[in-house]
């Protein structure tokens, strides 16, 4: 059995990059974005950077969160 990334999880900004929430969720930084142009997800754009709200991912993992079932 693989053992799990020992790597603290970062905690997360007011507004923070893709990257920053892929690492965290620890999925890839595509899956986010395709996860954003579904608008699944809320984003802002600045320019040509995209920053996510704090606020709009907890509101993500609360919609896509599933109870185990007893």
């Amino acid at each position: 059995m693989a053992a799990e990334s020992s790597a603290p999880v970062q905690q997360l900004h007011d507004f923070n990059s893709v990257a920053e929430i892929a690492a965290y969720l620890r999925v890839s930084a595509r899956h986010l974005y395709n996860v954003i142009a579904s608008g699944r997800l809320g984003c802002v754009r600045v320019g040509t950077l995209v920053r996510v709200r704090r606020d709009q991912v907890e509101r993500y993992l609360a919609e896509n969160t599933k109870e185990a079932k007893a």
